[in-house]
């Protein structure tokens, strides 16, 4: 899978999809007491259904107020960049277009698993993809796979603290438990 990296269009997206999804992840802070840091901080049971609804960067289609080309057609393919959390209800996301914007829409839908498949929607991601490049010029950068694989040969950091007499006293001792 590529990820697009284009800091100065997608920067603060990244950073507040990041911040929003660890705000709402379940973390092993003794202070937490086993609730997220959004529960404890609102009051209120997070809700996560605008988190986990689409993955960061997945195909979707989104509906346009403009009609497009000679079909009319209102649905456009673009790329999922997160809840938009100052705009729009709690299902409203930020979908990245062809040109290189970011647009907020309510009205998202996922690729189906024949259009995932289908050569007519690969050829339109295809062209969804060099007209983004052609937008965006210098600022679009594709991660390689390399930087992924040194990072799998990294070591597991110990952060993990026993709470309880009862727990693994590392983190490995705690994965292989699980297992």
């Amino acid at each position: 899978m590529t990820i697009l990296i284009a800091w100065n269009a997608l920067g603060h997206v990244v950073s507040s999809f990041c911040g929003l999804t660890r705000s709402h992840t379940a973390l092993p802070i003794r202070e937490l007491d086993g609730q997220v840091p959004a529960t404890l901080w609102t009051g209120d049971t997070a809700d996560i259904s605008h988190i986990c609804e689409f993955g960061w960067y997945d195909w979707v289609w989104y509906l346009s107020p403009e009609r497009q080309g000679e079909s009319m057609e209102r649905k456009r393919l673009g790329r999922y960049c997160g809840p938009s959390t100052d705009i729009g209800d709690a299902m409203c996301a930020r979908i990245l277009t062809e040109k290189g914007q970011l647009v907020s829409r309510t009205s998202v839908i996922p690729l189906s698993d024949q259009e995932k498949l289908s050569p007519v929607i690969e050829s339109k991601k295809a062209a969804f993809t060099e007209s983004l490049k052609k937008s965006l010029g210098k600022r679009y950068v594709l991660a390689s796979s390399d930087d992924a694989e040194s990072r799998q040969d990294e070591e597991i950091p110990e952060y993990y603290e026993p709470i309880d007499d009862s727990d693994p006293a590392s983190l490995p001792e705690c994965l292989s438990e699980s297992r």
